[in-house]
């Protein structure tokens, strides 16, 4: 087997992105994310802790409709709190 087709042989931080080995991958979280129910109208209802509270709301609160996710005035949405 090469040095290329064994992964763990290579040294690409080496002249790559100079980052530190133990680096993070991933980034924390800024808080909690809002979300928020949009009507056919367009008037915003909430802010909710998560999506599922939301779409919960949507389907009690309107039951004959569905997710309209074009927005084409035919039912409800769910957007990001802020997020137009």
């Amino acid at each position: 087997m090469t040095k290329a087709a064994n992964p763990e042989q290579t040294a690409v931080n080496d002249s790559g992105t100079q980052s530190r080995a133990d680096a993070p991958v991933t980034r924390g979280r800024s808080g909690p994310v809002p979300y928020e129910v949009v009507d056919y109208r367009g008037n915003i209802h909430g802010p909710f802790h998560n999506a599922i509270e939301a779409f919960a709301y949507a389907d009690a609160k309107w039951p004959d409709q569905e997710q309209d996710e074009d927005r084409t005035g035919a039912g409800w949405d769910v957007q990001i709190q802020g997020c137009e």
